[in-house]
Protein backbone atom coordinates (compact mmCIF):
# COMPACT_ATOMS: atom_id res chain seq x y z
CA UNK A 1 0.00 0.00 0.00
CA UNK A 2 3.04 2.34 0.84
CA UNK A 3 4.49 1.75 -2.38
CA UNK A 4 1.57 2.23 -4.71
CA UNK A 5 0.77 5.70 -2.48
CA UNK A 6 4.32 6.69 -3.37
CA UNK A 7 4.02 5.94 -7.39
CA UNK A 8 0.75 7.95 -7.27
CA UNK A 9 2.62 11.14 -5.52
CA UNK A 10 5.52 10.25 -8.44
CA UNK A 11 3.09 10.86 -11.51
CA UNK A 12 1.48 14.20 -10.20
CA UNK A 13 4.92 15.35 -9.34
CA UNK A 14 6.11 14.19 -12.51
CA UNK A 15 2.38 16.09 -14.38
CA UNK A 16 3.07 19.13 -12.03
CA UNK A 17 6.92 19.20 -13.60
CA UNK A 18 5.47 19.27 -16.87
CA UNK A 19 3.01 21.54 -17.04
CA UNK A 20 5.15 23.81 -15.45
CA UNK A 21 7.74 23.10 -18.19
CA UNK A 22 5.15 24.16 -20.60
CA UNK A 23 4.79 27.17 -19.38
CA UNK A 24 8.21 28.29 -19.18
CA UNK A 25 8.82 27.35 -22.76
CA UNK A 26 7.75 30.78 -25.50
CA UNK A 27 5.03 30.18 -27.75
CA UNK A 28 7.24 30.43 -30.95
CA UNK A 29 9.10 27.45 -30.09
CA UNK A 30 6.07 25.19 -29.78
CA UNK A 31 3.76 27.62 -32.06
CA UNK A 32 4.16 29.16 -35.25
CA UNK A 33 0.51 30.79 -35.42
CA UNK A 34 0.16 34.54 -34.60
CA UNK A 35 -0.63 35.16 -30.76
CA UNK A 36 -3.26 37.61 -29.48
CA UNK A 37 -1.53 40.09 -26.61
CA UNK A 38 -3.17 42.01 -24.03
CA UNK A 39 -3.14 45.34 -22.75
CA UNK A 40 -5.41 45.52 -20.01
CA UNK A 41 -8.30 45.12 -21.07
CA UNK A 42 -8.08 45.46 -24.72
CA UNK A 43 -7.39 42.78 -27.12
CA UNK A 44 -4.73 43.70 -29.98
CA UNK A 45 -5.08 41.47 -33.03
CA UNK A 46 -1.90 39.54 -34.32
CA UNK A 47 0.02 41.68 -36.44
CA UNK A 48 -0.07 39.68 -39.48
CA UNK A 49 2.51 40.70 -42.82
CA UNK A 50 -0.17 42.14 -45.10
CA UNK A 51 1.97 46.02 -44.85
CA UNK A 52 4.33 45.08 -48.08
CA UNK A 53 0.92 45.81 -50.46
CA UNK A 54 0.37 48.99 -48.31
CA UNK A 55 3.82 50.02 -48.60
CA UNK A 56 3.97 49.22 -52.66
CA UNK A 57 0.81 51.49 -52.69
CA UNK A 58 2.01 54.17 -50.96
CA UNK A 59 5.76 54.04 -52.61
CA UNK A 60 3.72 54.17 -56.06
CA UNK A 61 1.54 56.85 -54.79
CA UNK A 62 4.67 59.07 -53.75
CA UNK A 63 6.12 58.39 -57.60
CA UNK A 64 2.78 60.13 -58.66
CA UNK A 65 3.33 63.51 -59.99
CA UNK A 66 -0.10 65.41 -58.85
CA UNK A 67 -1.36 68.73 -60.35
CA UNK A 68 -3.21 71.52 -59.19
CA UNK A 69 -6.18 71.78 -61.30
CA UNK A 70 -6.53 74.93 -63.84
CA UNK A 71 -8.01 77.95 -61.86
CA UNK A 72 -10.66 79.73 -63.73
CA UNK A 73 -9.40 81.51 -66.84
CA UNK A 74 -6.44 79.39 -67.51
CA UNK A 75 -6.36 76.93 -70.62
CA UNK A 76 -4.74 73.83 -69.86
CA UNK A 77 -1.94 73.32 -72.71
CA UNK A 78 0.54 70.59 -73.95
CA UNK A 79 4.28 71.06 -72.63
CA UNK A 80 5.72 69.22 -75.97
CA UNK A 81 3.56 69.45 -78.68
CA UNK A 82 2.41 72.16 -81.04
CA UNK A 83 -0.65 73.94 -79.60
CA UNK A 84 -3.16 75.79 -82.04
CA UNK A 85 -4.74 78.77 -81.27
CA UNK A 86 -7.89 80.30 -83.61
CA UNK A 87 -8.72 83.49 -83.32
CA UNK A 88 -11.99 85.36 -84.79
CA UNK A 89 -9.25 87.84 -86.97
CA UNK A 90 -5.99 87.67 -88.08
CA UNK A 91 -3.10 88.16 -85.36
CA UNK A 92 -1.27 91.53 -85.63
CA UNK A 93 0.38 91.37 -82.14
CA UNK A 94 1.66 88.09 -80.04
CA UNK A 95 3.44 89.17 -76.84
CA UNK A 96 4.44 87.21 -74.08
CA UNK A 97 6.52 87.96 -70.72
CA UNK A 98 10.42 88.17 -70.41
CA UNK A 99 12.20 84.58 -70.07
CA UNK A 100 8.87 83.05 -71.27
CA UNK A 101 9.30 79.17 -72.05
CA UNK A 102 8.69 79.16 -75.86
CA UNK A 103 10.36 76.50 -77.54
CA UNK A 104 11.41 79.02 -80.96
CA UNK A 105 8.93 81.43 -82.45
CA UNK A 106 5.36 81.09 -82.88
CA UNK A 107 4.25 80.35 -86.03
CA UNK A 108 1.12 82.08 -87.89
CA UNK A 109 -1.20 80.00 -90.02
CA UNK A 110 -4.59 80.96 -92.24
CA UNK A 111 -3.49 84.46 -93.20
CA UNK A 112 -2.65 85.08 -89.37
CA UNK A 113 -5.87 84.48 -88.18
CA UNK A 114 -4.53 80.92 -86.14
CA UNK A 115 -1.15 80.80 -84.19
CA UNK A 116 1.05 77.62 -83.21
CA UNK A 117 3.23 77.65 -80.25
CA UNK A 118 5.19 75.37 -78.67
CA UNK A 119 6.45 75.32 -74.88
CA UNK A 120 9.76 73.99 -73.48
CA UNK A 121 9.11 70.28 -72.24
CA UNK A 122 8.49 69.90 -68.35
CA UNK A 123 7.56 73.44 -67.71
CA UNK A 124 4.78 73.53 -65.04
CA UNK A 125 3.64 77.49 -64.31
CA UNK A 126 1.43 79.31 -65.62
CA UNK A 127 2.40 81.55 -69.14
CA UNK A 128 0.46 84.76 -70.02
CA UNK A 129 -0.06 85.28 -73.74
CA UNK A 130 -1.57 88.26 -74.83
CA UNK A 131 -2.63 88.67 -78.88
CA UNK A 132 -3.80 91.84 -80.23
CA UNK A 133 -6.22 91.16 -83.77
CA UNK A 134 -6.47 93.61 -86.84
CA UNK A 135 -10.21 93.89 -85.48
CA UNK A 136 -8.95 96.02 -82.48
CA UNK A 137 -9.70 93.48 -79.54
CA UNK A 138 -6.97 92.20 -77.02
CA UNK A 139 -7.16 88.69 -75.77
CA UNK A 140 -4.84 87.86 -72.94
CA UNK A 141 -4.95 83.89 -72.57
CA UNK A 142 -3.25 82.29 -69.76
CA UNK A 143 -1.71 78.90 -70.28
CA UNK A 144 -1.19 76.29 -68.33
CA UNK A 145 1.34 73.85 -69.57
CA UNK A 146 0.72 69.92 -68.85
CA UNK A 147 2.28 66.65 -70.08
CA UNK A 148 -0.99 66.16 -72.66
CA UNK A 149 -1.10 66.38 -76.07
CA UNK A 150 -1.59 69.49 -78.24
CA UNK A 151 -4.58 71.20 -78.01
CA UNK A 152 -7.14 73.40 -80.70
CA UNK A 153 -8.60 76.41 -78.73
CA UNK A 154 -11.01 78.84 -80.54
CA UNK A 155 -10.75 82.07 -78.85
CA UNK A 156 -14.04 83.99 -77.96
CA UNK A 157 -15.62 81.13 -80.61
CA UNK A 158 -13.52 81.84 -83.75
CA UNK A 159 -13.30 78.91 -86.31
CA UNK A 160 -11.29 77.66 -88.58
CA UNK A 161 -10.97 80.17 -91.47
CA UNK A 162 -13.30 79.26 -94.89
CA UNK A 163 -12.58 81.19 -98.00
CA UNK A 164 -15.95 83.06 -99.12
CA UNK A 165 -16.12 81.39 -102.28
CA UNK A 166 -19.67 79.86 -103.34
CA UNK A 167 -18.16 77.18 -104.91
CA UNK A 168 -16.92 75.87 -101.45
CA UNK A 169 -19.20 73.13 -100.66
CA UNK A 170 -19.62 71.88 -97.15
CA UNK A 171 -17.49 68.70 -97.56
CA UNK A 172 -14.49 70.92 -98.91
CA UNK A 173 -14.64 73.11 -95.74
CA UNK A 174 -11.94 71.64 -93.82
CA UNK A 175 -9.31 71.86 -96.71
CA UNK A 176 -9.24 75.24 -95.92
CA UNK A 177 -8.02 74.61 -92.35
CA UNK A 178 -4.02 73.98 -91.25
CA UNK A 179 -2.86 70.87 -92.95
CA UNK A 180 -1.05 69.05 -90.48
CA UNK A 181 1.42 68.19 -93.02
CA UNK A 182 2.50 71.71 -93.59
CA UNK A 183 3.12 72.27 -89.96
CA UNK A 184 5.10 69.55 -89.57
CA UNK A 185 7.03 70.05 -92.73
CA UNK A 186 7.90 73.79 -91.47
CA UNK A 187 8.90 72.02 -88.05
CA UNK A 188 11.37 70.10 -89.70
CA UNK A 189 13.04 72.40 -91.89
CA UNK A 190 13.69 74.82 -89.15
CA UNK A 191 15.33 71.46 -87.78
CA UNK A 192 17.29 70.63 -91.07
CA UNK A 193 15.67 67.36 -91.43
CA UNK A 194 14.14 67.59 -95.64
CA UNK A 195 11.81 64.90 -96.52
CA UNK A 196 13.51 62.72 -98.81
CA UNK A 197 10.33 63.15 -101.21
CA UNK A 198 11.30 67.02 -101.74
CA UNK A 199 14.29 68.20 -103.83
CA UNK A 200 16.08 71.12 -104.63
CA UNK A 201 14.63 73.66 -106.24
CA UNK A 202 16.39 76.64 -108.59
CA UNK A 203 16.09 79.93 -106.15
CA UNK A 204 14.76 82.96 -107.25
CA UNK A 205 16.52 86.75 -107.37
CA UNK A 206 16.96 88.69 -104.17
CA UNK A 207 13.86 91.02 -103.48
CA UNK A 208 14.04 94.39 -102.10
CA UNK A 209 12.17 95.77 -99.34
CA UNK A 210 12.77 99.51 -98.18
CA UNK A 211 14.74 98.86 -95.09
CA UNK A 212 16.35 95.26 -95.87
CA UNK A 213 16.56 92.33 -98.60
CA UNK A 214 14.96 88.60 -98.64
CA UNK A 215 18.18 86.72 -100.15
CA UNK A 216 16.78 83.17 -100.60
CA UNK A 217 18.89 80.23 -99.62
CA UNK A 218 17.44 77.90 -99.95
CA UNK A 219 14.29 76.01 -101.55
CA UNK A 220 12.82 72.24 -101.70
CA UNK A 221 9.69 70.96 -103.44
CA UNK A 222 7.77 68.08 -103.87
CA UNK A 223 6.95 68.17 -107.25
CA UNK A 224 3.00 68.59 -107.14
CA UNK A 225 1.59 70.85 -104.75
CA UNK A 226 4.07 72.21 -101.97
CA UNK A 227 6.83 74.52 -101.79
CA UNK A 228 9.67 75.58 -98.59
CA UNK A 229 11.53 78.05 -98.61
CA UNK A 230 14.38 80.10 -96.48
CA UNK A 231 15.44 83.40 -96.59
CA UNK A 232 18.00 85.35 -95.06
CA UNK A 233 16.34 89.67 -93.90
CA UNK A 234 19.38 91.44 -94.70
CA UNK A 235 19.48 95.48 -93.57
CA UNK A 236 19.50 97.96 -96.17
CA UNK A 237 22.93 99.71 -95.06
CA UNK A 238 22.08 102.15 -91.89
CA UNK A 239 18.53 100.97 -91.75
CA UNK A 240 16.70 98.68 -89.04
CA UNK A 241 13.42 97.42 -89.30
CA UNK A 242 11.35 95.30 -86.84
CA UNK A 243 9.26 92.05 -88.75
CA UNK A 244 7.33 89.68 -87.62
CA UNK A 245 5.28 87.00 -89.84
CA UNK A 246 2.35 88.26 -90.64
CA UNK A 247 4.08 91.04 -92.95
CA UNK A 248 5.04 88.05 -95.18
CA UNK A 249 1.50 86.52 -95.81
CA UNK A 250 0.11 86.46 -99.04
CA UNK A 251 -2.57 84.29 -101.01
CA UNK A 252 -0.80 80.65 -100.89
CA UNK A 253 1.05 80.47 -98.05
CA UNK A 254 0.23 77.63 -95.49
CA UNK A 255 2.81 78.99 -92.62
CA UNK A 256 5.45 81.57 -91.90
CA UNK A 257 8.50 81.65 -89.47
CA UNK A 258 10.70 83.96 -88.41
CA UNK A 259 13.94 83.24 -86.05
CA UNK A 260 13.99 87.20 -84.60
CA UNK A 261 12.31 90.09 -85.20
CA UNK A 262 14.97 92.68 -85.54
CA UNK A 263 16.50 93.12 -88.84
CA UNK A 264 19.95 95.76 -88.58
CA UNK A 265 23.39 95.58 -89.02
CA UNK A 266 24.08 92.92 -86.90
CA UNK A 267 20.36 91.05 -87.41
CA UNK A 268 20.00 88.77 -90.15
CA UNK A 269 16.72 86.50 -89.04
CA UNK A 270 15.73 84.05 -90.97
CA UNK A 271 12.66 83.40 -93.06
CA UNK A 272 10.78 80.58 -93.38
CA UNK A 273 8.19 79.15 -95.53
CA UNK A 274 5.60 76.68 -96.50
CA UNK A 275 3.29 77.14 -99.87
CA UNK A 276 1.19 75.88 -102.07
CA UNK A 277 2.32 75.37 -105.57
CA UNK A 278 0.80 73.86 -109.06
CA UNK A 279 4.51 72.40 -110.40
CA UNK A 280 1.97 69.34 -112.16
Amino acid sequence: MLLRNNLVAVSVLALFASLAHAQSVPASATDDRPTLSYTGSKVTKPHLKKETSKEAAKDTAAKEVKYSAPHDGEITVSDRDFNRFVFPAGVTQLVFPAGAPLLGKPVYLSNNTQVLIQLQRGQDKPVQMVVETDGGQVYTLNLLPRPVDGIVQHVDGARDHVPAHSEVKADQASDAAPHGEDIELLKRVVQGDIPADFDSIKLPRPTRFDKFTVVPLAGWSDGTSRRVMVFSLVAVPGQTAVVAPPQFYRPGINAVLVDGDVVDANNSPNLYVVEETNDE
